[in-house]
Formats: C-alpha cells, structure tokens, sequence
C-alpha cells in the first residue's frame, strides 16, 4: 500500500516536473514572439506576418499542444490516483475492521 502511494507521488511529481517544462518551453516561445512582434525603434510590426513565421515553425502550436496535453495528462493521472488511493484506504479500514473483530473473538475464546 505504502509502495503504491509513494510510486503515484513520484509519477504526479515527474508529471509535474515535465509541466514546468513544457510551460517554460511555452513562456519562452511567448517572449520570442513578444520580441518579434516590436521592431528596434519599438514600433509594432505586422503580427500576422510574425505569427506566420512562428506557426510554421511550429513553436507556439507545438508549445500549447504539448502543455494541454500533459495538462489532460496530469488530470488523468491525478484521477486515477485519487481513485486508486480511495481504494487502498478502504481495503485498509476494512481490513482494520475484521483485525479487530478476529482480536475480539480470540480474547473471548481465552477468556473462557
């Protein structure tokens, strides 16, 4: 049970750690295109014609896709492990629970 928990923690960690990642990769892509879309003087470019640029790149629309899909990704993953954390707890109470009562019908037979 302990095992399992700490394997879900560090798999939500990883995903997480890849998230920060790709949303840097994403920040970065935004800032690039900021620094496009003003020339030296500080005057605003055409935005189509950066954007264009980017796109075919494929650095902002690679960038969204991949954070919205670790972002589906995570949500899956946190679901599961919640379902799946909800699981072992409840094995364990039960399990607490016929502990218990097994304790109980043993230190009646002794007491007889």
């Amino acid at each position: 049970m302990n095992n399992d928990r700490m394997k879900m923690t560090e798999e939500a960690d990883s995903l997480k750690r890849n998230m920060q990642k790709v949303k840097s990769e994403r920040d970065s892509s935004q800032r690039s295109y900021t620094k496009e879309v003003h020339d030296d003087s500080g005057k605003e470019v055409d935005k189509k014609q950066v954007l264009n640029v980017f796109v075919q790149r494929g650095e902002t629309a690679l960038a969204r896709f991949q954070v919205t899909m670790l972002e589906r990704d995570l949500r899956m993953k946190e679901q599961n492990f919640e379902v799946k954390l909800q699981s072992v707890e409840d094995a364990h109470r039960q399990a607490m629970v016929e502990l218990r009562q097994m304790l109980a019908a043993q230190q009646r037979m002794s007491a007889k």
